[in-house]
This record gives C-alpha cells, sequence and structure tokens, in this order.
C-alpha cells in the first residue's frame, strides 16, 4: 500500500510539473499577445476582474478541503454508500456557493464603473464584459463536485492531464481567435466554453472509474454537519484575510493609479507567481520529514534544521532576486512592450525576497501543528495592508501601493510567525532569526547594487541571445556573492554536506 501511494505521488508530481511548465510558456505567450493585440486597457481590466471574483470566490470558505479531509476516511473504510452522501452533499454546496458568487457578482455591477480611476476607451461596456468573466466563475463552482473524487483517490495525474489539455486547448483557440478577430467576447467566450468542457469530462471520468453517485437522497446527520462547519470555519478566516491582503494592491492601482497601470503590474505578477511555484517545492521538498523530526528529535535538531533551511532559502532566492534585479525591467518590456519604474520594481522584488521567508516560516509552523496559534494575524495584515496602501497610494501612486504591502508585512508576518515558531516550535527566542532576517536583507541589497553597477555597462538585452549572455554572467555573480558571503554563517557547511548526502542517495 505504501509503495502503490508513493508510485502515485510521484506520478501526480511529475505529471504536475510537466504540464506547469508546458502552460505557463503557453501563459507567457498569450498574455504578450494579448496586451499587444488588445492593448493595455482590456489586459488591466481583465486583471481588475479576477480581482473581484477572488473577492466573490471567498464563499467557498474553503469547504473543499473539509469535503475531501471526509473522503479520504470513508475511501479507507469501503463505504460506497458514504462517498455518494459526501459527494451529493459537496455538490449541493457547490450549486450554494456558485449561487451567492453569482448574486454577489450582479450586486457588484453597478460599482464597476467606480472601480477604474477613469472610464476605459474602449467601446464594450464594462457590465457586459463582467457577465460573461462571472459565468465562468460560477460555472465553475458549480460544477466542481466533479472532480473530487479523483483527488481523494490520489490519481490527481487524471485531474492534471484533463486541466490542462484543456488549458492548451483553451490557449491555441484563444491565440488563433485573437489574430483573426481580436475581438475581447470571443477571447472571454472560449474561456467560458472550455469551463464547462472540463468539467463534463471530470463527470464522465468519475462516473465510469469510480462508479459514484452524486444524487443521494440522504443527508448528513447534525453530528457531521456540526464537524463539517468547525473544520471549514478555521480555513474560511485565514482564506477571507489572505484573498483580502492579495487583491488589495489591484483595486487601488486600478482606482488611483491607471487601469494600464493594472495591467502591466498584473504582468510582474505573473512572472512573479511562475518563479515561485518553480522554486517554491525545493523548500517543501526539504521540510517533508520536520512533523516526524519534530515528534522524534530534540528541540535543538528542530531549531539547527530551521536555519539550515532559511540559509537556503537565502541562497536559492538571494541569488533568483539578484538575477532578477538587472533583467526583470527589460526582460517584461521585450515580453509585453511596457515596464514600469525601476523604484516600483525593486520594492516588488523586496517583497518576493521577503515572501520567500514567510512561506519557510509557514512550513515549519503548520508541520509543527502550531498553525492555530495566531490564527487572527492574517486579519492584521489585511488591516495594515489596506490602511497603509490606501494612504500611501494617494499621497505617491504605485510606489505607495506596494510600500503599503511591504510595511504592513513587516509589522505582522515577518515578525510575528517566526516567534511562534521560535517560542511555540523549539523554545527559543527569536532574536537569533531577526539578526539573520536582517542580514540576509542586506547582503542582497548591497550585491543588487554592485549587479545594478555591473548592469550600466552594457546595453539593455532587446533579443534572445543578449538575455542568455547577460544572465549567464549575472548569475554568476549572483552564485559568488550569496554562496561566497554564505559561508561566513554556520549553517552553510552542515547545508551543503546534507544536500551532497541527498545528491549520493539518488
Amino acid at each position: 500500500m505504501t509503495v502503490n501511494r508513493t508510485k502515485k505521488s510521484a506520478i501526480n508530481t511529475s505529471v504536475s510539473i510537466l504540464f506547469a511548465v508546458i502552460n505557463s510558456i503557453l501563459t507567457f505567450v498569450l498574455n504578450a499577445a494579448f496586451i499587444r493585440l488588445l492593448g493595455l486597457e482590456y489586459a488591466g481590466i481583465n486583471s481588475l476582474f479576477s480581482s473581484v471574483l477572488n473577492l466573490l470566490n471567498i464563499a467557498d470558505l474553503g469547504i473543499s478541503n473539509a469535503i475531501l479531509f471526509r473522503l479520504y476516511k470513508k475511501i479507507a473504510d469501503g463505504d460506497q454508500e458514504g462517498i455518494d452522501l459526501i459527494i451529493t452533499t459537496y455538490k449541493r454546496i457547490c450549486f450554494i456557493v456558485a449561487g451567492v458568487i453569482c448574486l454577489g457578482g450582479i450586486c457588484c455591477i453597478p460599482f464597476l464603473d467606480h472601480l477604474v480611476k477613469e472610464p476605459p476607451s474602449f467601446p464594450e461596456p464594462l457590465w457586459s464584459l463582467f457577465i460573461i468573466v462571472l459565468a465562468n466563475s460560477v460555472v465553475a463552482h458549480a460544477l466542481n463536485f466533479t472532480n473530487q473524487m479523483i483527488t481523494a483517490r490520489q490519481e490527481q495525474y487524471i485531474k492534471t492531464i484533463v486541466m490542462y489539455c484543456c488549458k492548451f486547448a483553451m490557449t491555441g483557440l484563444q491565440l488563433l481567435l485573437l489574430f483573426i478577430y481580436k475581438n475581447i467576447y470571443i477571447f472571454l467566450l472560449i474561456a467560458l466554453l472550455l469551463t464547462i468542457i472540463r468539467n463534463v469530462c471530470y463527470a464522465i471520468i468519475v462516473k465510469k472509474r469510480y462508479n459514484v453517485s452524486w444524487n443521494s437522497h440522504e443527508h448528513l446527520d447534525k453530528a457531521e454537519k456540526i464537524s463539517l462547519l468547525k473544520d471549514t470555519g478555521s480555513l474560511a478566516f485565514y482564506k477571507i484575510c489572505r484573498t483580502l491582503d492579495v487583491t488589495i494592491d489591484t483595486f487601488l492601482i486600478s482606482k488611483f493609479v491607471a487601469i494600464a497601470t493594472t495591467a502591466i503590474y498584473g504582468s510582474f505578477n505573473l512572472l512573479i507567481t511562475f518563479l515561485e511555484e518553480c522554486f517554491g517545492n525545493i523548500n517543501d521538498g526539504m521540510m517533508a520529514s520536520i512533523g516526524d523530526l519534530n515528534a522524534q528529535g530534540s528541540k535543538k535538531q528542530v531549531s539547527n534544521v530551521f536555519y539550515q533551511s532559511m540559509h537556503l532559502t537565502f541562497l536559492i532566492f538571494g541569488c533568483l532576486t539578484l538575477l532578477l534585479v538587472p533583467l526583470i525591467s527589460p526582460f517584461v518590456k521585450w515580453w509585453i512592450g511596457y515596464t514600469l519604474p525601476d523604484i516600483c520594481i525593486y520594492v516588488i522584488l523586496l517583497n518576493f525576497f521577503m515572501a520567500m521567508f514567510g512561506n519557510h516560516v509557514a512550513v515549519f509552523r503548520n508541520s509543527m501543528g502550531i498553525f492555530k496559534k495566531g490564527w487572527k494575524r492574517p486579519f492584521f495584515t489585511a488591516l495594515l495592508n489596506l490602511v497603509f496602501s490606501v494612504w500611501l497610494t494617494i499621497k505617491f501612486g504605485l510606489i505607495g501601493t506596494l510600500l503599503g504591502t511591504t510595511i504592513a508585512r513587516v509589522f505582522t508576518l515577518h515578525w510575528y510567525d517566526p516567534w511562534i515558531v521560535c517560542k511555540f516550535g523549539f523554545e527559543e527566542k527569536p532574536v537569533k532569526y531577526y539578526i539573520r532576517f536582517v542580514l540576509y536583507l542586506l547582503i542582497v541589497f548591497v550585491s543588487s547594487t554592485i549587479l545594478l553597477f555591473v548592469k550600466f555597462n552594457f546595453p539593455d538585452p532587446k533579443v534572445f541571445i543578449d538575455f542568455l549572455w547577460q544572465g549567464t554572467l549575472y548569475l554568476i555573480i549572483a552564485i559568488i556573492l550569496t554562496f561566497g558571503i554564505g559561508f561566513l554563517f554556520p549553517e552553510q557547511k552542515p547545508l551543503l554536506q546534507r544536500i551532497k548526502k541527498l545528491i549520493k542517495l539518488h
């Protein structure tokens, strides 16, 4: 059973990585074509609508995770009636969530014009575009019950293949018809059509492969309903605050800066998200045994691993940030034809670098079972982000929006979460963490200055070969600086020894 589970996990991971890389490349191509053929305003409105729907999607409240947990148990027990009951219950919930999103979206329509600083110059009314985007989200949530069994059966690769095949078909059609018609309605309707096709495919596969019925006439008993609500509630608060935190910037840029700037900012975010997804799993992979180490090892051992993995985060994302400092602006300009002021880009990269340390702390916090400590923290992060970002955006524009996010996270996430892990995880004061965090920031700041000095000796790259040779040069310098200075920290030698052992084992 363990071998089978491991095999399925390996297949799921391999398929996900392969398709994710292909999808990212296609997404970059599509984003560039969209902006170049339809213009920044259409792209900005598309980003704005995505943020509106992210807020409406809070209606899900994370209940899918609670349902999935119950499905695992019913499958392990071989309880087919219980499986059908849970899937049917989830179907009803999906319909309710879709209805709430639909109603919320309709209520938003009168206010759409107030979400932008100036009315867009394109002829289509905002409400007509929003209705199609809203319909896509409503359909996706209404039919979400069709794919849960695939995940619960640990055959995520099936879901991944279907999802990405539909995405590839959607991207291909959108690209083709963009070049032919240059019409936003066709672009959005293709996305809606493929959402329907994807979920119909899930339904057919689940019916044939697992013989599941989602039309049970039974209902959950009172105790099970209460348990489900409790599990959902603990997830809902975090989801709501997290969603508010990540969508605030888009709304403020659209309202107080310009809808075109929203599109450019969205392109930078797309690139940063891609890099987070590509490299973020490295830390997660190293943390796979944290829970076991916490249960069987000493507090000192856990502390050592914590600071070694923190140093690994510095090495990986320090190098990546240093590589992006001289290259990200010319790359985005080459990609979509536009970029942002340098000072804004540097703050985006600062937020990216610090966020990776936040992710590192979160892995330990969750693996050690102390995720319920400080559960109110995301609320204060979102609140401070809103207050600082609104105030600074009105005074300074885009740079104020970005700095508002930085300040909010420094005052909450970047000091509070490490304090929880150090105090409750391995019973130490967090002073060592804070000193390391500041030192890593200073190292990257000074190293960035050196790389910018090198950059000023070369013209901005404009063709692929220029990006290749300049990127190689900057990467070599970044590695020399981060790894060279890294040897001043006691964690580097045992960390490299650990990595060598892992390489030899494989």
